[in-house]
């Protein structure tokens, strides 16, 4: 720890944000397993329902779980997440439910479904937005370039992320300081090494 203290760079130095995927309280629900994909919906699979259902494109993001991210390797979402938000220009919205409903009406369906287990959430915090995530954190981060890696692993198993892809709590994303020169790959490579 000394040596490591001693460095002139830190990596707190060099980051602009190292954050933690989203976080739900419902990942039963709101993360599916995508079967089959088509121009503008997926054929999915609720781990909730235990049943296969169609939901619309716009209303998911591909959503990387633990398991998908290794050392190097390009990064193969098998999962979408529900995401209803929007997100413009940093700035990140709800939608109305009446939106859902009229913008995506599998979606929403599927939301009605689960609405009572979604309302219970955090001893019903989540009455009257029963279709929001506990917690809307960091949701304006992932759609850009960064280092992905799991929370827990024997080795560094960090990833590059081009393809702004969403994650779960036990994923986390480094994202240089737009001043760093040094290339994204530089830092996967010494952050990947002994």
């Amino acid at each position: 720890l000394n040596k490591i203290r001693k460095q002139t760079n830190l990596l707190g130095d060099l980051v602009e944000k190292i954050f933690q995927g989203l976080a739900t309280s419902a990942d039963k629900i709101y993360v599916l397993k995508v079967l089959e994909e088509y121009e503008d919906k997926y054929k999915v699979f609720s781990n909730q329902l235990q049943e296969e259902l169609y939901i619309e494109k716009g209303f998911v993001k591909k959503f990387l779980m633990g398991k998908d991210v290794h050392r190097y390797e390009d990064l193969m979402p098998k999962s979408v997440v529900i995401f209803p938000y929007l997100v413009s220009d940093n700035n990140v919205k709800l939608m109305e439910i009446d939106y859902i409903r009229k913008n995506y009406p599998l979606g929403f369906e599927y939301l009605v479904k689960n609405k009572p287990i979604l309302e219970k959430r955090e001893h019903g915090k989540f009455k009257d937005l029963w279709w929001a995530f506990s917690r809307p954190q960091n949701l304006n981060q992932f759609e850009q370039r960064k280092l992905v890696m799991p929370d827990i692993s024997g080795k560094p198993e960090l990833t590059l992320d081009e393809k702004n892809l969403y994650h779960t709590t036990t994923v986390y994303s480094l994202i240089l300081k737009p001043q760093i020169e040094e290339n994204y790959k530089y830092f996967l490579g010494l952050l990947n090494s002994s």
